[in-house]
């Protein structure tokens, strides 16, 4: 098996944030565990991290205001992430896809079946940025909330309140840069796009 310098990464940086929230709210002595132990502990926890991020996509969702994918494709811009093809994106993939009917869901899909992951796109770096920020977040929830059980002093509180929406709100964000590549690929894929310029992260 090997495992790209992403898969640990994404696993390990998530996973320490965990551990290290739960030896302060345990009070373990950092020097208790071997750093091979812990380093084995963080990548577990990590892995636990990422599926219970994956798992939690339906009600990010909801705490963003709708999917991406939705907004996008009915002309609905975030801060610094917006589309003005997306209402056009929609009538070409509702044309292709053979399903007049089709929901954004369905359409979604198949751009993204049909767009290439390979070399020369940015999507398989827009997908991992956001499923790392993904993770990010998750691990940033479960280690306040350790934290602030723990000792819950007021400034604890307010700083993890803030830490939590920046990493809520970038995730947000990742997520949208992802769908809206999607589509820019797509476009471009079709042949009938016009110059788009891509606003920096």
């Amino acid at each position: 098996m090997n495992l790209s310098i992403y898969d640990i990464l994404s696993h390990l940086i998530p996973g320490f944030l965990v551990y290290a929230s739960m030896l302060y709210s345990f009070n373990i002595d950092i020097d208790k565990y071997s750093t091979i132990t812990a380093t084995a502990l963080a990548y577990f926890i990590g892995y636990i991290i990422n599926a219970i991020s994956s798992w939690s996509e339906s009600i990010l969702h909801l705490s963003w205001g709708g999917k991406p994918s939705d907004n996008l494709l009915e002309g609905k811009p975030i801060w610094k992430v917006a589309m003005f093809e997306g209402k056009r994106v929609k009538k070409m993939l509702l044309a292709d896809c053979g399903n007049k009917h089709a929901s954004n869901d369905e359409l979604f899909e198949f751009a993204r079946r049909n767009v290439n992951f390979d070399a020369g796109t940015h999507l398989s770096d827009f997908n991992a940025a956001y499923s790392f920020s993904r993770s990010i977040l998750i691990s940033v929830l479960f280690g306040m909330i350790l934290v602030i059980v723990s000792n819950p002093d007021v400034y604890l509180i307010i700083t993890g309140i803030v830490i939590f929406f920046i990493t809520w709100l970038r995730t947000k964000q990742k997520t949208y840069y992802f769908v809206r590549e999607v589509f820019i690929e797509y476009m471009k894929l079709k042949n009938i796009n016009k110059p788009y310029k891509r606003k920096t992260q």
